[in-house]
């Protein structure tokens, strides 16, 4: 068993939120609608290092990062975590201040934790869930979630350099939906075939619906490209 990482007062809810994986320890939570709002102090070793001279930095204030998280006990939540922020003490580079990092938590610019990418995945492919239900367990728009269900989809794919050894035939399974009437959206996921299995071996962005007719040819259904 690990041993607690926090303040005794925290260990039980940096436990069952298992928030010390992301980096950070709760000090406080709030409810705000239906949202559950737990304010973090990022878990820091020692001052922050410049990124642009790897200096350690003077202490200068301090500022509040807020992102999504996993749904707790069915309602959304949001981590606002302080993260503290440093002035650069070289005199030849160029940046001044800087964030201590938080990469961990998430990345850089992202406004949801890096396991919300695995937590909508697990929900679309394994439980089945519709975008608009993922959306409403996150308290985020659709957008936001197909975005994340996207990318994420396609980090897995071009991780495996593999995933193309043997295949003869490429098959295209769409699904498409409309939510305007001008235009059509979804995802269209090749499938590749190696002997009797077949896994998803590519994804196609959002397509107007001349253009995903473009693409898809004039033959109806599904369609098949023998690869030389």
């Amino acid at each position: 068993m690990s041993q607690p990482t926090s303040t005794p007062a925290c260990v039980v809810g940096d436990t069952i939120v298992r928030t010390v994986e992301l980096g950070v320890t709760i000090t406080n939570a709030a409810l705000d609608g239906d949202t559950t709002v737990v304010f973090c102090d990022l878990i820091t070793t020692g001052s922050g290092r410049c990124p642009g001279c790897a200096t350690a930095g003077t202490y200068r204030d301090t500022v509040e990062r807020r992102v999504t998280d996993v749904p707790v006990a069915g309602h959304p939540m949001q981590l606002r975590v302080r993260v503290p922020r440093y002035r650069c003490t070289s005199t030849t580079c160029e940046r001044e201040v800087f964030c201590h990092d938080s990469d961990r938590l998430a990345r850089a610019g992202r406004t949801t934790t890096r396991r919300c990418a695995n937590y909508v995945l697990r929900r679309l492919i394994v439980d089945r869930a519709t975008v608009a239900a993922v959306a409403r367990e996150l308290g985020r728009s659709w957008d936001t979630v197909n975005s994340i269900a996207v990318e994420a989809t396609r980090t897995l794919l071009l991780s495996d350099t593999t995933r193309l050894d043997g295949v003869a035939v490429i098959g295209v399974d769409e699904h498409r939906w409309a939510h305007r009437p001008e235009r059509v959206r979804g995802w269209v996921l090749g499938e590749q075939r190696r002997a009797a299995s077949r896994c998803p071996c590519g994804v196609l962005g959002d397509q107007a619906s001349d253009g995903a007719a473009s693409e898809r040819g004039p033959s109806p259904g599904r369609e098949q490209w023998v690869v030389e």
